[in-house]
């Protein structure tokens, strides 16, 4: 599959200091928002991305929509760097926004909404803008009726097809879908994952879908990626990590969501609260709150796992899958780390 957009090694940083402190050129602390992802979207698939809330994901979305700048480390599209992207070229790039109340104009109607993006693409008679608008009502679902109403009007699902019609507008070829279903009630939930899963099938539009539910994106993503504290922990098919999740937090994600459903075998919690990205903990960032660390011992607190193949197609950043633990001259036993899900 040929690659759409990529980053590599890519750190973006926030300082915490006081403007007394910018005064005087002080140096403060810095959130690591995202610190050192390396991920590849290919053209037409469709990753999830999911994690607790602060883990990063939001801010990588942004990197990559290029709302954000990276302080370290590359972003290319289509293998060029997005620094030296044309305007035109960037339009390929879009984000989908989490809440459409706060990113439609109220003082606007649909068609005035869409007719600026419209416009942009070529698009420049009353006729051939009606018709365009049309079109993309049409694409996301929604009658042409809909042009002549306001955003207030409209329930969440339909504000999140009028978003979608937006930004379908500038004929994207990648979008950032930053949690599009976490202000609907879980019918609407799954009309608009089916609705997105649909468009980026038929017309070959890649996506990048964010959520902090894993259940969520489980049936319209292609690949799924766990961020954990500014770093990609595993990486995999939804069977995958579904069937045989290896790192602990994948584990106690799944175990959140086999918590609700009483038919589940839930065999894992997770522990406390998620550190500070402020100061993040030294080896394994999750360590803290692993249930496993006992069984590699100090390397768990010592040493930061590196990202890496298991022994199937996917990738994860743990000791229990890295060969041969500290001490001892057999892999660890990964057998006894399965987790059931029914």
């Amino acid at each position: 599959m040929t690659v759409l957009i990529e980053t590599e090694g890519v750190k973006r940083h926030f300082s915490t200091s006081s403007w007394i402190q910018r005064l005087f050129r002080a140096k403060g602390n810095s959130v690591k928002a995202v610190d050192g992802v390396s991920l590849s979207i290919a053209e037409g698939e469709i990753v999830g991305l999911v994690g607790e809330s602060g883990c990063g994901k939001t801010t990588l979305g942004w990197l990559l929509a290029g709302l954000e700048q990276p302080d370290e480390g590359v972003i290319r599209f289509r293998n060029r760097s997005m620094r030296r992207m044309s305007s035109d070229t960037r339009n390929k790039v879009q984000l989908l926004f989490q809440n459409p109340k706060e990113s439609l104009n109220p003082r606007k109607d649909i068609r005035s909404i869409l007719s600026y993006p419209v416009q942009k693409m070529g698009h420049k008679t009353g006729d051939q803008i009606n018709a365009r608008i049309r079109d993309l009502l049409e694409m996301v679902g929604l009658s042409a009726h809909y042009a002549d109403r306001y955003s207030f009007q409209l329930s969440g699902g339909e504000l999140q097809r009028v978003a979608l019609a937006r930004t379908l507008a500038l004929e994207p070829e990648f979008i950032v879908c930053d949690e599009p279903t976490s202000s609907v009630d879980m019918n609407v939930k799954v009309q608009v994952l089916e609705l997105l899963s649909g468009i980026s099938r038929e017309n070959g539009i890649s996506l990048l879908f964010i959520s902090h539910d894993l259940g969520a994106v489980r049936f319209v993503a292609d690949r799924l990626c766990v961020m954990y504290l500014g770093r990609i922990v595993e990486e995999g098919t939804p069977k995958q990590l579904f069937e045989r999740p290896l790192h602990p937090y994948t584990r106690a994600l799944l175990d959140a969501i086999a918590d609700i459903d009483p038919g589940s075998k839930r065999t894992i919690s997770l522990r406390g609260q998620p550190p500070s990205p402020v100061d993040p903990p030294s080896g394994c960032r999750f360590h803290p709150r692993c249930s496993y660390k006992d069984e590699i011992g100090s390397r768990c607190w010592e040493e930061e796992p590196q990202l890496q193949n298991d022994s199937g197609d996917g990738l994860v950043r743990c000791f229990l899958y890295s060969g041969i633990s500290e001490g001892s001259e057999q892999p660890l036993n990964k057998t006894g780390l399965h987790y059931d899900v029914n």
